[in-house]
């Protein structure tokens, strides 16, 4: 219940919109205690108040430990901190389109 997961999508440049051409190239989720910061964060703004605790950024240590990176179909999640988690996340780098562009990953 209340589990996230978002996942990271590559495609060739260009081609980030059309669908057969996207790859997942990893999954990644937030500990229980980021995402109640995140959520709490966003509570705090939709309530146009400061929000009262203190908030690492986004390339801190707090943020790479409790967040979590997993390949596509595999179930152990790693921070992405970590060595395997940050081997994860650069897998898909290596990916070639079929005419052999590297890919980029697709923003929402």
């Amino acid at each position: 219940k209340e589990d996230g997961v978002r996942a990271v999508v590559a495609a060739p440049k260009g081609k980030e919109y059309a669908t057969t051409e996207r790859r997942i190239a990893y999954l990644e989720s937030y500990t229980p205690e980021l995402k109640k910061l995140l959520e709490d964060v966003k509570a705090a703004r939709i309530a146009r108040r400061p929000y009262p605790g203190r908030l690492p950024s986004r390339d801190s240590d707090y943020f790479g430990s409790n967040t979590m990176v997993c390949r596509l179909g595999e179930s152990i999640w790693h921070a992405a901190s970590s060595a395997e988690g940050q081997r994860i996340m650069g897998e898909w780098r290596v990916w070639r389109s079929q005419d052999g562009q590297p890919l980029v990953l697709c923003v929402p």
